[in-house]
């Protein structure tokens, strides 16, 4: 599935694994292998059909302190990440704004199209990059997330080793509508 060339996509890749998953007849959990635009690997998706959910290990991103965000960056986008209204300098890349409460329990985004910023309903990784925000100050280990944005809640975890980001995973899931 291509959504956007040279743009990785983790709501892409949950959407094509579910959708392969149920093409082939998936009733059970089973492991999807998905190829995403912008990105050089593979990424697993464990897909759940009767559940409607699809939970992607993502690639861990670049993630570096900027003046008063968080940066972020996946293959080909890059999330800046904060806590209060900033000045966003000129990007000449794919970039979301990601603005968080302390709790991640509501987000709002913006992307860059066009020298616009307009809002996004979702995003998972803007909800992956508010995740890894909150989990700056925790020790080692693995934390879940469930995070908030004006189109529903992504459900994220994150993996810490050695005070640095180790692992990332997203949960997205699918409103499967019902026949008649």
């Amino acid at each position: 599935m291509q959504v956007l060339h040279e743009l990785f996509s983790a709501d892409a890749v949950c959407a094509a694994a579910f959708s392969l998953a149920a093409e082939r007849g998936a009733h059970d959990r089973c492991i999807v292998m998905t190829e995403c635009s912008g990105y050089e690997g593979v990424v697993p998706v464990v897909v759940e059909p009767d559940a409607g959910k699809a939970t992607a290990v993502l690639p861990v991103p670049e993630v570096e302190e900027a003046d008063e965000a968080l940066s972020v960056s996946f293959p080909g986008v890059t999330c800046l990440v904060a806590q209060n209204e900033i000045l966003i300098e000129p990007v000449s890349q794919p970039t979301i704004f990601v603005l968080r409460d302390p709790k991640g329990e509501m987000i709002l985004m913006r992307c860059k199209v066009d020298d616009r910023w307009p809002e996004l309903p979702s995003s998972g990784l803007a909800a992956a990059a508010a995740a890894i925000d909150l989990a700056r100050s925790l020790p080692d280990g693995v934390v879940e997330y469930g995070i908030g944005m004006p189109g529903g809640t992504a459900e994220v975890g994150v993996s810490k080793r050695g005070g640095v980001l180790a692992g990332l995973s997203i949960c997205s899931t699918v409103l499967l509508e019902e026949t008649v």
